[in-house]
């Protein structure tokens, strides 16, 4: 720990004689405690975890329980309380807060500053980050053979550096909610505020606002201020103080005793163990949609992580049992078919607590291997550029682009490469037993006549695009349609194919570009068939981290027609996994299997 601060501090130093070289009279550094204060601090530290003995930190059965660590905070040290609890929730059993909460710029500090003073102090705290790290005042300090997740920031490693950033925005300073509203959605069993109805400065109100739509564990004291050191105000006040306050110091007391419980059961089932794998669990089972799941779908389809998980497994559920035909068409390597390594980091970037990271994942591994056992009803389509966003675009980046927060909250294990070469290996596998469950989507061809492997007819369809596009309809405006990010269920009534003819992935596709054109371009009829549940379409949002919008289910007929003549196009020019070379971005044979 004493190592720990002494490179943080090395880095404070380095940074502000930097500083001083444009600003002489910028505020020097303050000289580092004495170091017997480490040791005090660390000895009682230990002490009080029972630690004396045990000098590398490890406790075993035979010690007893482990200690319970819980965090409380009074005023602005509720907002570190927040801080310190969500970057750790697996630790800390329980958080509360006394005369704290709400959004960090909603706060009226006017006992101590006027209101615009606050204000400017709020604003100018973002930009002087900013101003940091482009005066590259973070630098990043590579480490070994220069991977990425070896090297420090300012003293502190890569992958912390990134998470405890990613806390300071979202929890302490608040500047957008929704994902503070996730957090406090996803701890709020363990969680109390504590507040007064005559508070200046933390409002009742705000406090409430931050959180999600169904609210806190929030105590309202009436006629409390923020000041409990001083004197109360009126007679009201002293009253309200000597019977609440120790009346709230026993439901923290209670609360801590319950969360720590409820922390306990929680990490026996996901705790991960040494091999960074899950417990073991009996196999789950998931049916299809139920009536409440239906109901519970928002009228215009938008789907939350729950619903878009339980959609998709409907889906396959519908191609497992011999019912209709699969395609998933997605621009990037689904994270459905990724090694167990990747598919934990991306949990953990989309859920906070470890009991919606474990079933995130229980429910990804359930549909891999639904997929994985019908390759003769499932086709997953592939861009062509698959393995360039694997290992570069979405390569370990601080701030991905489809994220709200900073991606994944676990340490990065894995390589881009590592993750693409086992992806790989895994479709080797899969097209062995069908050719057809794994296809590649290169657009940049365009649709002529003939379109993909095996060769369809696509003029019709290339027509409809152009008209569509409103476009003239010849060569000279070739069709190159891109990927979009779905998943498409059509049942064989929706593809009109007779009962005698066998139903797999490539009679659909192949039947797939006649219907599109001679039977689809018409609303009605498409509305149709979205009514009697014959087509499915379920989009992806490419804000791959945020559990409140997955995806969309699509029920308007308009957006139907659409997409439909953009996922034919696209399944039409589309060529089996074998035949195209991904490392090389090329066709290897222009001649169908």
């Amino acid at each position: 720990m004493r190592q720990a601060w002494q490179t943080l501090y090395t880095a404070s130093e380095s940074a502000v004689n930097e500083l001083h070289d444009d600003q002489k009279n910028a505020t020097a550094l303050r000289p580092p405690p004495p170091r017997e204060s480490f040791d005090q601090t660390i000895s009682s530290l230990r002490q009080l975890l029972g630690l004396e003995k045990k000098l590398g930190g490890e406790l075993d059965p035979n010690d007893g329980p482990e200690p319970d660590v819980h965090v409380l905070g009074y005023s602005l040290g509720g907002f570190m309380a927040q801080s310190v609890f969500m970057s750790w929730p697996f630790l800390i059993g329980s958080c509360s807060t006394l005369l704290s909460g709400g959004a960090l710029r909603e706060l009226a500090p006017t006992a101590f500053a006027d209101p615009e003073e606050w204000q400017t102090v709020l604003h100018s705290l973002r930009y002087e980050l900013d101003d940091a790290m482009l005066r590259g005042r973070y630098q990043f300090e590579s480490q070994r053979d220069g991977r990425i997740e070896q090297g420090q920031v300012s003293g502190i490693e890569f992958d912390l550096f990134l998470f405890l950033k990613s806390t300071f925005y979202e929890v302490f300073q608040q500047e957008y909610r929704g994902s503070f509203q996730t957090r406090l959605a996803s701890f709020r069993r363990r969680m109390l505020f504590v507040v007064g109805g005559n508070d200046p400065i933390v409002r009742p109100q705000s406090v409430l606002d931050s959180g999600p739509p169904d609210g806190i564990n929030m105590l309202t004291v009436g006629g409390m201020g923020h000041f409990l050191e001083g004197r109360s105000r009126d007679e009201e006040e002293e009253q309200q103080r000597s019977f609440w306050l120790p009346q709230i110091g026993e439901l923290v007391d209670t609360l801590a005793n319950e969360a720590a419980e409820k922390l306990r059961e929680n990490r026996s089932e996901n705790w991960l163990d040494a091999d960074w794998s899950l417990p073991t669990r009996p196999p789950s089972e998931s049916g299809p949609l139920n009536a409440a799941e239906r109901m519970a779908v928002d009228g215009n389809g938008a789907l939350p992580a729950s619903l878009f998980q339980r959609c998709l497994d409907d889906l396959l559920i519908r191609a497992s049992t011999r019912s209709g035909i699969l395609f998933i068409l997605r621009n990037e390597v689904p994270t459905v078919l990724l090694d167990d390594g990747a598919i934990q980091q991306l949990a953990a970037g989309l859920h906070h607590d470890d009991a919606g990271i474990t079933d995130y994942i229980e429910g990804l591994r359930r549909r891999r291997d639904l997929i994985l056992a019908n390759p003769d009803r499932v086709s997953l389509i592939l861009p062509w550029n698959a393995r360039t966003i694997t290992e570069q675009m979405d390569a370990h980046p601080g701030h991905p682009s489809q994220s709200e927060g900073a991606g994944g909250q676990i340490p990065k294990r894995i390589q881009p490469s590592d993750v693409w070469k086992r992806f790989s290996e895994r479709c080797e596998q899969v097209v062995k037993e069908s050719p057809y469950a794994v296809r590649v989507c290169d657009g940049r061809r365009g649709v002529g006549e003939l379109s993909g492997l095996p060769e369809l007819d696509t003029a019709a369809l290339a027509s409809a695009a152009r008209k569509r596009l409103r476009v003239s309809d010849d060569e000279s405006h070739p069709v190159t349609p891109s990927l979009p990010d779905c998943w498409v269920w059509m049942s064989r009534k929706f593809l009109d194919l007779k009962r005698d003819k066998k139903l797999t992935v490539e009679v659909g596709r192949k039947r797939l570009c006649e219907v599109v054109s001679q039977k689809y371009g018409d609303e009605d009829a498409l509305s149709k068939r979205l009514q009697k549940d014959q087509l499915r379409i379920v989009t992806v949002s490419r804000s791959r981290y945020n559990p409140r919008f997955r995806g969309r289910l699509v029920v308007d007929p308009r957006v139907a027609k659409t997409l439909l003549l953009h996922i034919s196009l696209c399944i039409a020019v589309s060529v089996p996994f074998d035949n195209y070379d991904l490392d090389r971005q090329t066709l290897r044979a222009l001649s169908p299997l």
